[in-house]
């Protein structure tokens, strides 16, 4: 059966935001998410301390049951969506499918996306030579790693680590990252590719498991450094380790990802500019117009351009509201579709115009 947070459907893709936003390791909140759907309900049971609270706190926003639609699943628009008549728009907009409508447009806040190019000063040398410097004091006295310029690290061949060392210079580099911002870039592509070698190295006799318990950091800290670095293991940009991440999780094809990244290395943009300009290459389903990009003013343009033409949708279909994000003028399939930047409700070849909701004057 499908699980629904806050009337949303939950995909595998969302459960990373799951536990981040209620502060649980990414296997609790994949447990939580298997035991909804399996059973309809949660183990509470099962968890004990703060987890067990947050765990709680995600079952209560938790629902195998979609969305209420409205009782008589209106076959006109005109007939429910609209009317003139004030105490109909007023009862639509008191209903779930008015209320999910409007909780959805006020969720769907703009990102601010920036261009923050700088040079690389004398300043930012010495900290990354101190970076370096830290981390290899930090993660390994006994010689037993190799770390390269770029903050990544290979097994030594000839001192390979035991067990029970290869645990501590994990706990050590992951203690690191809480040191700042300065040193969070290269700790993360660190932690990604020293638990990535030993993976490898130690077989199923190292589990990350084992790091998490030991040190209490959140499992999806280690699961995304770890993707993040396999993902470009091969080939990594000049770029900070949250833009590769942008790209990473972005649903587009890997060809998509790289052209960005190297788009985003050419005119120096930063993460939250990667991030829409893989909105775009999924809502094009093509690469063309990021092939074209030239210069950082246009890129920021056409995502200015995108913003603009973005348009968020609520789809009603087989009893169901999903939210779609897709461009002025071409509307999602459904029964009916509410557009939520023109307020309009649509239904086959039918458009009508609906009402903000508002508070009625005494």
């Amino acid at each position: 059966m499908n699980v629904f947070h806050k009337n949303m459907i939950v995909e595998t893709s969302d459960i990373p935001e799951i536990a981040e936003t209620y502060k649980i390791p990414f296997s609790v909140a994949e447990n939580v998410i298997d035991q909804m759907k399996r059973t309809g309900s949660v183990a509470i049971s099962a968890f004990s301390g703060p987890t067990r609270v947050r765990v709680k706190a995600l079952e209560q926003v938790l629902d195998t049951d979609p969305p209420e639609a409205p009782q008589d699943a209106p076959q006109e628009p005109t007939e429910v969506l609209y009317d003139s008549n004030e105490d109909e728009a007023r009862a639509f907009y008191e209903s779930p499918a008015g209320n999910l409508m409007t909780s959805v447009f006020e969720e769907a806040v703009e990102e601010t996306d920036e261009f923050d190019p700088e040079e690389t000063t004398e300043r930012d040398e010495i900290v990354d030579h101190a970076a370096h410097g830290l981390m290899e004091a930090f993660s390994d006295s006994e010689g037993c790693f190799i770390i390269s310029d770029d903050g990544c690290c290979r097994i030594n061949p000839d001192k390979p680590p035991s067990v029970q060392h290869s645990l501590t210079v994990v706990a050590n580099v992951l203690k690191l990252k809480d040191l700042g911002s300065v040193v969070d870039d290269k700790s993360s592509w660190m932690l990604g590719s020293i638990i990535s070698s030993l993976e490898d190295f130690h077989g199923e006799n190292f589990s990350v498991s084992q790091v998490c318990d030991s040190t209490t950091k959140a499992y999806n800290t280690v699961v995304t450094a770890v993707g993040v670095f396999k993902a470009f293991k091969l080939k990594r940009y000049k770029l900070s380790f949250s833009s590769h991440k942008e790209a990473h999780y972005a649903k587009i094809p890997d060809a998509h990802k790289r052209l960005i990244l190297h788009k985003a290395e050419t005119y120096k943009i930063g993460p939250k500019s990667i991030r829409a300009l893989c909105s775009i290459a999924k809502t094009m389903e093509d690469d063309t117009t990021i092939r074209n990009i030239r210069s950082q003013k246009q890129a920021l343009d056409l995502i200015a351009a995108y913003k603009e033409a973005k348009v968020v949708y609520v789809v009603y279909d087989e009893g169901e509201w999903t939210r779609v994000t897709g461009l002025a003028g071409e509307p999602p399939e459904g029964k009916i579709v509410l557009n939520l930047k023109d307020w309009t409700a649509q239904a086959g070849n039918q458009i009508v115009q609906i009402q903000k909701r508002h508070t009625p004057q005494p």
